[in-house]
This record gives C-alpha cells, sequence and structure tokens, in this order.
C-alpha cells in the first residue's frame, strides 16, 4: 500500500470508524509504521501482542477527558509519571500528549503570567470544551495518523488507566 493511500484511509475512518475494525491488521500495525518512505511499512513485534481489555470509548468524550486531564495533570512531567505507572500504550502516550498540549498549551511568557495574574485584566485563559475543533475526531485523526477505531480503545484505556472514567 502507499503511504498517502494510508493517510487517505484513516483520515476517513473520523467519519466512519468501521473502514477500520480494532481487531484488523490495519489496526494493529498503526502503532508500527517506519519512515517516510513512498510505501507503507510497518515493523513486526518482537514480543508477542497483548490484547487491551479498556473498553473504547467515543470520540465525543474527548472534550469531557481533556477537561479531567486539565484537572490531574499541571504539569507534563507529573502527566509522563503518571503515564509510566499506568503502563500506557504508545498509542494512548500519544494521545494523552495531544490531549495534555491542547489543555496546556506553551508555558506562556512572563508578560502574560502578569497580565492573566492582573486582577484587572480582561483576558480569559481559553478552556477545551467538547467543541473545541482540536478535539473533533477529524483533527485528532489526522494530528495522530491513526485510525479512530485505534483512538477510541487508546482514549478508553487512558480514561480507565488514569481513573478519569467518572461522567464519561
Amino acid at each position: 500500500m502507499l503511504r498517502s493511500s494510508w493517510d487517505v484511509v484513516v483520515n476517513a475512518t473520523a467519519s466512519r470508524p468501521d473502514l477500520v475494525p480494532l481487531d484488523s491488521l490495519a489496526a494493529r500495525i498503526s502503532d508500527r509504521l517506519w519512515g517516510y518512505s513512498p510505501w507503507m511499512i510497518w515493523l513486526t513485534p518482537e514480543e508477542p501482542e497483548v490484547v487491551d481489555v479498556s473498553p473504547a470509548v467515543n470520540l465525543s468524550a474527548l472534550g469531557n477527558i481533556a477537561l479531567k486531564v486539565n484537572q490531574v495533570a499541571t504539569e507534563k512531567s507529573t502527566l509522563q509519571k503518571a503515564a509510566e505507572q499506568a503502563r500506557l500504550t504508545v498509542i494512548e502516550e500519544d494521545l494523552l500528549s495531544y490531549i495534555f498540549d491542547v489543555v496546556r498549551p506553551d508555558t506562556p511568557s512572563d508578560t502574560m503570567l502578569k497580565l492573566l495574574s492582573t486582577p484587572q485584566s480582561h483576558f480569559i485563559r481559553r478552556q477545551p470544551g467538547p467543541d473545541d475543533e482540536r478535539l473533533l475526531p477529524e483533527t485528532v485523526v489526522k494530528s495522530l495518523g491513526v485510525p479512530s477505531s485505534v483512538i477510541s480503545a487508546a482514549l478508553g484505556g487512558i480514561a480507565s488507566k488514569l481513573d478519569l472514567n467518572s461522567g464519561t
């Protein structure tokens, strides 16, 4: 398969998750792609595959989970430690990092911090919500380059392993 064809299939899964079922070969290799060749090349795993039993979560829950990540993790190092302890998969780590970058963008400048801490300031820090375009399935699928079925399973894994399940 050509790599560009893979990208077309992956992007189409944002609106049609059934194109790449979670138990398919295409879903299983989505975190094993290698290089930037015109051909789609993937690495075979060195150890037997471990099936994750976390239930898949509808991608419409991304906004709610992003808000919970925002409440739980004040800095990336805290989140990374929690991810290591929870033994997240590669895709779960990538998705969690993406969500963290949405809810906690680059550290604001000193000037912006002063403005934000000033009582008279009219600046409002933007909080992600369920309708945030960065958390739309199409955007996440395209950004991560992974079929939506895999992202749904990873979202379920994150919610379960980091105990973010309440209300999703």
